[in-house]
C-alpha cells in the first residue's frame, strides 16, 4: 500500500473517495433504483425535430416530466409551511427576485465594481455578463422543466436535465439524511438540506437560457463559482431565508470543512450582490473570514449530495462523441454541422428523452450498435 500523505484536499474533484464508501453508498444505491423508467416515446423524424423548442423536448420526455413531478413532490414534504410555499411557488416560476433591487444597468454596474474591489469578479467580465436577460424579476426567463443542468461540455447538458440534476441530488441527500440516523442515532434538520438542494440550482433557468441556435448561455464565474450559485444565495438573502438554511445552500459546491474559504468567498459575494452584511445577518463569523460557528452538518450533507455532476460530466464526452458519429453517419451531419442548430436539437432531443448517462449505460452494455437502435427508434433517418 502506499504511504499516505498527512493532509488531504477535500475537493470537488477528489470527494467521489466520499461517495464510494459510508452512508454514500446508501444514497447513491436508492438514488438509483429510485429512477424512473423513460417509457415509451412517439417516433418523429428529422425535419420534426428540428422544428421543437427545448421546452417542448422536455415536455414530451417522461423522464424530465417525471423527475420534475419528484420535486414538487419533495416541495411538499418541508415542514416549515412559509418555506413550503416559498419552494413550490419558486420551482413552478423561478423568478429573479434579486432584480427587483437592478431595476437600472447604474445599479448592476455599480455591484460588478464592488465585486471587482472585493476580488471577487474579473474585471474582464461585464455586468451583462452577471445578470442575463429577463423581463421581468417576478417572471422566469424559462421553465424549470425545460431547463438544461448545465452549459454544453457540463453534466445535464439537455432539455429537463436540471429537474434529472436537482431530482438525484435530492434523492442521495435525503439517503444520506435517513443513513445518519439508522447508523450514527441522530437526526440532523430534514428541512434545511432538502430546502437548499432544491434550491440551490433555482436560477439555472435565469443563467442557462437556451439560445435560437439551441445552446444555452455561456456561464461566468464571481467568487470562483458560476453566477448561478452566487444568484441562489444572494436570492434567498433577498428573500429572508434562515441564515442556517442560505449556509447550507453556500456549501453545496465546497466541503465546509477544509474549504471554508471558497464558501465564505460565496457568502460575501451574494451577499453584495443582496446589498445585506453577511456578518449581521448570521453567515459569517464576526472576523468575516469563516462560517458562523458550530458548523452545522447539513452543508456537509448537501456538499456530498451535490455531486452527481462528477458522472455525467465525463458522461457526457463519452456520450457525445457516440452520438456525433451516428450524426454523421445515419442523419448525413457534416463537420460543420457539428456546432449548428441541427445537431443541437438531434442531441438536445436524444439526451432530454434518454439523459446522457442513460446514454453511456446503453453504450457500455450493449456498445455502439445499441446507441444506435435507441437514437433511431427516436428520430427517424428521412
Amino acid at each position: 500500500m502506499p504511504e499516505r500523505t498527512s493532509r488531504i484536499a477535500w475537493s470537488r474533484r477528489n470527494c467521489m473517495q466520499l461517495l464510494a464508501c459510508g452512508t454514500s453508498v446508501v444514497a447513491l444505491t436508492k438514488a438509483a433504483t429510485a429512477a424512473p423508467a423513460t417509457g415509451q416515446v412517439k417516433r418523429i423524424n428529422f425535419a420534426q425535430c428540428q422544428r421543437l423548442t427545448p421546452l417542448e423536448m422536455a415536455k414530451s420526455s417522461s423522464l424530465a416530466v417525471a423527475n420534475y413531478q419528484y420535486l414538487i413532490d419533495q416541495a411538499k414534504q418541508v415542514g416549515d409551511a412559509k418555506l413550503r410555499r416559498l419552494i413550490g411557488d419558486m420551482l413552478a416560476n423561478p423568478a429573479p427576485s434579486i432584480l427587483e433591487l437592478y431595476p437600472t444597468d447604474a445599479e448592476k454596474e455599480k455591484t460588478r465594481q464592488q465585486l471587482i474591489g472585493a476580488n471577487l469578479l474579473n474585471p474582464e467580465i461585464t455586468a451583462a455578463q452577471i445578470f442575463p436577460p429577463a423581463a421581468s424579476p417576478k417572471q422566469a426567463p424559462q421553465p424549470f422543466l425545460g431547463t438544461p443542468g448545465s452549459g454544453f461540455g457540463s453534466h445535464h447538458s439537455y432539455p429537463g436535465g436540471l429537474g434529472l440534476h436537482v431530482a438525484l441530488n435530492v434523492r442521495t441527500s435525503l439517503s444520506m439524511l435517513d443513513a445518519y440516523a439508522s447508523t450514527n442515532g441522530f437526526r440532523l434538520n430534514r428541512d434545511i438540506v432538502l430546502a437548499a438542494q432544491l434550491l440551490h440550482d433555482i436560477h439555472k433557468p435565469w443563467i442557462f437560457q437556451w439560445k435560437a441556435d439551441g445552446s444555452p448561455l455561456t456561464e461566468y464565474k464571481i467568487g470562483g463559482t458560476g453566477v448561478h450559485h452566487i444568484m441562489a444565495i444572494a436570492d434567498c438573502i433577498h428573500r429572508g431565508l434562515s441564515p442556517e438554511l442560505v449556509v447550507a445552500l453556500a456549501s453545496a459546491h465546497d466541503n465546509p470543512g477544509a474549504e471554508e474559504d471558497k464558501i465564505v468567498a460565496y457568502i460575501k459575494s451574494g451577499a453584495i450582490i443582496a446589498g445585506k452584511d453577511p456578518v449581521a445577518y448570521g453567515l459569517l463569523a464576526p472576523s468575516g473570514k469563516n462560517i458562523v460557528v458550530p458548523r452545522r452538518m447539513e452543508g456537509f450533507v448537501v456538499f456530498l449530495g451535490d455531486h452527481e455532476w462528477v458522472v455525467s460530466v465525463p458522461a457526457e464526452k463519452w456520450a457525445l462523441a457516440e452520438l456525433q458519429d451516428i450524426a454523421a453517419q445515419d442523419y448525413g451531419l457534416g463537420a460543420a454541422d457539428m456546432n449548428s442548430p441541427k445537431f443541437y436539437a438531434l442531441r438536445n432531443y436524444v439526451f432530454a428523452h434518454t439523459s446522457i448517462t442513460g446514454l453511456h449505460e446503453q453504450f457500455v452494455e450493449g456498445g455502439r450498435e445499441r446507441v444506435r437502435a435507441t437514437v433511431n427508434a427516436l428520430i427517424a433517418k428521412s
